[in-house]
C-alpha cells in the first residue's frame, strides 16, 4: 500500500469504523506467496529446467527462489510506507538489492568484509538463497568425464588440468565451489538451516512493514459521510 493510500485508509475506519486498516495485511501475506511461487515456477521451469538441463529431482528449489522474491517485495513495501517520495523508496529497493548482492559471498567473501559492513554479509538473502540453491542442484548427482583416483583431491579426468576438473560427485563439485568462485556454498546438506534464515528474514521485513504501516496509519484524517443538503427550490420564471 503507498504511503498517501495509508492515511484514507485509517480515516475510513475512524470515520466510519467498516474495517481495520492492517486487517488486510494476512490477506496480502497469502495472495504474495502464491504469486511469487507461480511466477518462480514460469522463471525456473522453462530456462532453467527446459533450456538448460537443470536436474528435475532438485525443483523444489523454486521454493528458495520464490522466498528470496518474497523477502525482496516486502522489503519494498516497507520503504514504500517509509518515505512520502516514492523516489526515495525506490531508491533504498535499489540500494538493498545490490547490497545483497555484493555481499552474497560470490564477489567478495565473507571473511574478507570488515565490520560493520560484514553485517550486511551475514543477513544478505542471495547469501542463503545461492548457497540453498546450488546445493540443492548439485548434492547427490554425479558428472560424466572425471574419475576417481588416489590423488589428494580423489578426482581427476586424463588430458585436463586440475583447474577445469571439478568433481565426479556433486559433493565434490561443490567442494571446488566453495574453494573457488563462492566462498559460502557447502557440500554439507544445510537446506532447512538456510530456509529458515530466509523465512526470518521475510518475517522481519513483514514486521516493520506492518509497524511503519500502523503508524503512518495514525495521521490520517476521518472520512465522514457529506451532509446532507436539501434541494435548491426552483421557482418560475414569469
Amino acid at each position: 500500500m503507498p504511503w498517501a493510500e495509508l492515511g484514507v485508509s485509517r480515516g475510513e475506519a475512524r470515520g466510519e469504523g467498516r474495517h481495520v486498516p492492517l486487517e488486510f495485511l494476512p490477506h496480502c501475506t497469502a495472495l504474495d506467496t502464491d504469486s511469487f511461487v507461480l511466477l518462480s515456477a514460469v522463471a525456473l521451469t522453462f530456462s532453467g529446467y527446459g533450456m538448460c538441463g537443470w536436474n528435475w529431482h532438485a525443483y523444489g528449489i523454486m521454493v528458495k527462489h520464490s522466498l528470496t522474491l518474497f523477502i525482496f517485495d516486502c522489503a519494498a513495501q516497507l520503504f514504500a510506507v517509509t518515505f512520502q517520495q516514492p523516489l526515495l523508496g525506490l531508491f533504498q529497493v535499489i540500494c538493498l538489492w545490490f547490497a545483497s548482492f555484493l555481499f552474497a559471498g560470490v564477489l567478495v567473501p565473507e571473511e574478507d568484509v570488515v565490520w560493520p559492513l560484514r553485517a550486511f554479509a551475514i543477513v544478505s538473502p542471495m547469501k542463503w538463497s545461492i548457497k540453498a540453491i546450488v546445493n540443492a542442484e548439485m548434492y547427490g548427482t554425479t558428472f560424466d568425464g572425471a574419475v576417481l583416483d588416489n590423488s589428494t583431491r580423489g578426482f581427476s579426468r586424463p588430458g585436463v588440468s586440475e583447474l577445469e576438473c571439478w568433481g565426479v560427485t556433486g559433493e565434490q563439485v561443490l567442494t571446488s565451489i566453495s574453494l573457488s568462485i563462492a566462498k559460502n556454498v557447502t557440500p554439507q546438506r544445510e537446506l532447512g538451516h538456510d530456509c529458515s534464515i530466509l523465512v526470518a528474514i521475510a518475517a522481519l521485513f513483514r514486521f516493520a512493514y506492518s509497524s511503519m504501516a500502523a503508524l503512518r496509519c495514525r495521521t490520517g484524517k476521518a472520512v465522514k459521510k457529506p451532509k446532507e443538503m436539501s434541494s435548491p427550490k426552483l421557482t418560475p420564471q414569469r
